[in-house]
């Protein structure tokens, strides 16, 4: 039986392997399920691994060769896999019976086959190690983002932070950094670049292009720079022909991609998104994730750009101006005289904080080591900048740019104009449009005030302009002023083409100058100046002379200046009469007379037929204007305003009502009158019959852009026709309580721009319609100082005899001699004290501080004058002041001219909230100063005796005020206020007031009296 082991284990044998067969015939087609699965796992990891390597091509080429033969080897493979899947599935369709193989050896070697398969796919997915390769492609373009080498920089960290803050915003695609030239934009798009090489980021690329002006040679060189940051090979761009498929390739790329596209100085309009999508960059969206950086000089260029976020980049503060110049001098040459720190902080004042210049001055300085070599720097920089070492030859043409980027030469010739104000002026943007009509410089065919205010949006959007639209001021940076005066002066060829001074003086040598000249302006004068002649100025098109304490100017002094198209005389109080021969001057279209003392207008102002602006604000000795045959020869008129001090008594005037409508037959455009009568508001337009309660009645002046309404008390209406004004651009209504309806509806409401006015006031209007009410809203601006929080509604009064007589209103008096004001406002006369609730004034400089209801101060009666006196404690150290009562006067007012000296003395400086609160018409400055009274871009208002009816233009300013307190019963302790807003006055406006007086204590209801 030893034969029977052997023989079973044969068969055992031929058992297992045809079992084993069998199973693969029968397992065949879950075999094949399997292979295809496997299979397209296969491509899905071989797709992904041809996506990095054509990322990476060129920049790891020992990574790509390996992927490369891998992906060989899977080509190959899914070239087998895809007959054999096909060959058995042929063979599990064609069983006999629906079980049996037709041929079952076949059906076997296939399965075999199949499952070898299975390994070999299985195994190609373990041979590519993806993860390693996944690391070295992230490390490489974690890279990728060249670094810069950078200079000294100061103060751009916050903003650093405010970019990345965005680029991290996944809602944020686009962002733009504009500024002015030499602002640092540049500056500040390196680090964020420098962020990206040394801070891990998620962006497969960080691509950096310097734009150039040439359009057609910078398409072209843009998708090279960014084709060589993507490496794409050169056979590969070189079989692209034309822009379109270059920009198809660039796409191809990029598709997918996370990337950072830093685009520097970005000047043209046609550098939109769209451009630069055809050139085959992916809009970034939400789903790619990408960005676009961009600087530029325009915030006009952010629009065309798509930004959603635009960060104006600003010049930088006094101490980090001073820093970064002093970094670049040296403390070597700081400390070489002592002298020379002080003379440093001058000359980096002088750059006004632009890098640029700062830069550029401070490497000229860095081995200057004398006081006089520094001293004779500002010198230059103060008078010709452009002959600074650097600045005529770098910054100015840096700057230039911006100006040159100008589409229209309106434009260009409305931004030189400009240069005729003096440094660091507050430019009213009523009187620049004014000016620039009267030059001739805008288009004739255009409404003139429209275009004006295109252009200054124009310049705020080239950043050679700014400025505040709720203030109506403008200003330029003051080396964009120094370059705008170098270009008028065809780049300082010809230096005497433009002459603009401060504190000038009439002398031959300044009168030669004028020769030459086509634009110049005088600002201000240390001493009374006397014109002993007339000038030769046979190119001079506009004269400014203010505030230059002239007399009068000598017979012919106009004979020789006979191109003269702007004459602005304003602020010389001393000008009494105003020559004659003025009616030769025929080119004449823009006049301003305003806050001068003439008498009368003479006579050949008729001869100026071409003139189209004419000012005579505050002019309050004008008595006696030409007759209705001379004005109406002002056939161009467009400009005509005539605000009035409170003192102007027009009972004695010779100004008939038809004279002034003589105006209206030609093109007035824009009318300013405001008249007072015996301190009880009137205004008369001449346009209008002199009423109290309303402007106008009936009649329609189609051709009206602008009306502004001041201190009108009695006004209730404008017009009860809503048709009165179809043209009306701008209302502006300051003080006029009783105003409750304005005269528009719905087509003139749409018309109308802007709407300026106090809160108050605006909240209290009647509306007919729902529909203007929403349309007036959107465009209301408010002129309002902030309001004082916490504001009482108690009506409180105090007396030493509890007799109550009346109660108008809110407010509640006495008949006793005591002089009374309530919170809610209103006067009665006491003869205890007087009691003045300034809780309002207090909450709004000190919140927080539980202050006392009411402050009392003194009243006494002078016997001599019969005049009411009170006194207060002022200044610091603080000086007892004695202040005659103006129960109806706007603001208190001080003499300043006559030994005025405190430590707390602060000039109210324009744009101001307490400029705002003190409703001050003018900005101006002084040049006998700094002192009280007499300084630099301060608020003006008119400071009134109403004893002998007089008036005066004076500084707004603040100082320490000390008063007494009262809990309502017992006097308490002495309270100051450290900001209370006054008006200096000059010494003769003192005359008839009670001896020992110092000035008025004005108690009307306005934000500033004394019962504010």
């Amino acid at each position: 039986m030893d034969f029977v082991g052997p023989i079973l284990v044969m068969v055992t044998r031929l058992w297992d392997c045809g079992a084993r067969r069998v199973a693969h015939v029968r397992n065949l087609g879950k075999s094949l399920e399997e292979l295809e699965i496997a299979m397209n796992e296969l491509r899905d990891l071989r797709d992904d691994a041809k996506e990095r390597v054509e990322t990476a091509a060129g920049r790891h080429r020992e990574l790509v060769s390996k992927v490369e033969g891998w992906l060989e080897k899977v080509e190959r493979t899914e070239n087998q896999v895809v007959v054999l899947i096909h060959q058995g599935k042929l063979q599990v369709e064609s069983k006999c019976l629906g079980c049996c193989p037709r041929n079952m050896w076949r059906t076997y070697m296939i399965a075999k086959k199949v499952v070898k398969k299975i390994q070999t796919v299985k195994g190609l997915m373990e041979d590519l190690n993806f993860e390693y390769i996944r690391e070295r492609l992230h490390r490489h373009r974690q890279s990728t983002a060249s670094e810069w080498a950078m200079e000294n920089t100061v103060g751009l960290e916050s903003m650093v932070g405010a970019v990345r803050r965005h680029i991290e915003d996944r809602s944020v695609g686009i962002i733009g950094l504009y500024g002015m030239g030499g602002v640092g934009k540049t500056t500040l798009l390196k680090k964020i670049n420098n962020e990206f090489s040394t801070h891990s980021h998620g962006f497969d690329f960080v691509i950096w292009v310097t734009l150039t002006q040439s359009k057609a040679a910078d398409d072209k060189e843009f998708q090279e720079i960014v084709r060589r940051k993507l490496e794409i090979p050169d056979d590969t761009w070189n079989e692209c022909s034309n822009e379109d498929d270059r920009a198809c390739e660039l796409f191809r790329v990029l598709r997918g991609r996370r990337f950072v596209l830093l685009l520097d100085d970005v000047q043209n309009r046609s550098k939109s998104n769209v451009h630069f999508t055809s050139l085959g960059i992916p809009f970034p969206d939400n789903q790619n994730q990408s960005k676009i950086i961009f600087t530029t000089r325009s915030e006009e260029l952010c629009g065309y750009m798509g930004a959603q976020v635009r960060i104006k980049v600003e010049c930088l503060p006094p101490e980090q101006a001073l820093s970064l110049f002093s970094k670049i001098v040296g403390e070597n040459i700081l400390n070489s005289n002592p002298e020379t720190p002080r003379l440093a902080e001058i000359v980096a004042a002088r750059c006004r904080g632009l890098p640029l210049a700062l830069l550029t001055v401070g490497r000229a300085m860095a081995s200057r080591k004398t006081p006089q070599e520094w001293r004779y720097a500002i010198q230059v920089l103060q008078s010709y900048p452009s002959e600074f070492s650097g600045m005529g030859d770098h910054v100015f043409p840096l700057l230039k740019f911006s100006y040159d980027s100008l589409d229209s030469p309106i434009t260009r010739k409305c931004f030189l104009y400009c240069s005729v104000f003096p440094e660091n002026h507050m430019i009213s943007v009523d009187e620049l449009i004014d000016l620039w009509i009267g030059e001739g410089l805008l288009d004739d065919r255009a409404n003139p005030r429209d275009q004006g205010e295109f252009i200054i949006g124009t310049l705020k959007l080239s950043c050679l302009l700014d400025g505040d639209e709720s203030t109506g001021f403008v200003w330029m940076h003051e080396l964009i002023r120094d370059m705008a005066l170098w270009l008028a002066r065809d780049e300082e060829q010809n230096k005497n083409k433009v002459l603009v001074t401060r504190s000038g003086r009439f002398t031959d040598q300044e009168f030669a100058k004028w020769r030459d000249s086509s634009w110049v302006s005088l600002w201000g004068s240390t001493d009374r100046e006397i014109i002993c002649y007339p000038p030769r100025c046979p190119n001079l098109s506009t004269l400014l002379i203010r505030d230059a304490l002239i007399n009068a100017f000598p017979s012919g002094f106009f004979d020789y200046i006979g191109t003269l198209n702007v004459l602005d005389l304003s602020g010389n109080q001393g000008l009494v009469e105003f020559p004659p021969e003025i009616g030769r001057l025929t080119t004449l279209q823009y006049l301003n007379l305003s806050l001068t003392s003439i008498t009368k207008l003479p006579p050949g102002l008729a001869n100026l037929r071409n003139l189209k602006c004419l000012l005579l604000d505050y002019t309050m000795y004008l008595k006696e204007i030409p007759p209705r045959e001379v004005m109406s020869c002002l056939t161009s008129l467009q400009v005509y305003s005539k605000i009035n001090g409170v003192m102007e008594y027009f009972d004695e005037a010779k100004a008939s009502a038809d004279d002034e409508l003589a105006f209206l037959e030609g093109d007035l455009r824009y009318f300013v009158a405001v008249r007072y009568k015996n301190s009880e508001y009137q205004f008369r337009i001449a346009f209008a019959a002199s009423v109290s309660e309303e402007i106008v009645e009936d009649e329609v002046f189609p051709k009206l852009k602008t009306i502004s309404l001041t201190r009108l008390r009695s006004l209730e209406a404008i017009c009860r026709l809503p048709v009165c004004f179809s043209s009306l651009l701008e209302i502006e209504v300051s003080q006029c309580p009783r105003l409750r309806q304005l005269p528009f509806h719905g087509e003139t409401a749409d018309f109308l721009k802007r709407i300026r006015g106090e809160t108050e006031w605006w909240e209290a209007l009647v509306w007919d319609s729902d529909i203007v009410k929403d349309t007036c809203n959107l465009k209301f601006i408010s002129t309002s100082g902030p309001s004082a929080s916490g504001k009482t509604k108690e009506q409180m009064a105090f007396t030493s005899k509890e007799k109550t007589a009346r109660v108008e209103g809110t407010v509640i008096c006495v008949s006793e001699l005591n002089l009374i004001w309530t919170v809610d406002g209103g006067w009665c006369i006491s003869n205890d004290s007087l009691v003045l609730l300034v809780h309002d004034l207090l909450l709004m400089f000190f919140p927080g501080i539980d202050w006392p209801k009411a402050l009392v101060i003194p009243l006494s009666k002078d016997a001599s004058t019969l005049q009411y006196i009170t006194q207060i404690k002022q200044r610091t150290p603080v000086v007892p002041v004695k202040l005659t009562l103006d129960v109806g006067g706007d603001s208190s007012w001080v003499d300043c001219e006559n030994g005025y000296v405190s430590s707390s003395y602060k000039p109210v400086s324009c744009n101001s909230v307490a400029c705002n609160l003190a409703y001050s018409p003018s900005c101006g400055s002084c040049f006998g100063g700094p002192k009280p009274g007499c300084n630099n871009n301060n608020c003006n208002l008119f400071p009134t005796n109403n004893i002998k009816h007089g008036a005066t233009i004076g500084e707004v300013a603040q100082d320490a005020v000390s008063v007494q307190s009262t809990n309502g019963k017992n006097p308490g302790e002495v309270v100051s206020v450290s900001k209370f807003i006054f008006t200096c006055a000059s010494s003769f406006l003192m005359e008839g007031l009670a001896s020992g007086v110092k000035g008025v204590a004005g108690l009307g209801r306005t934000k500033i009296s004394m019962s504010s």
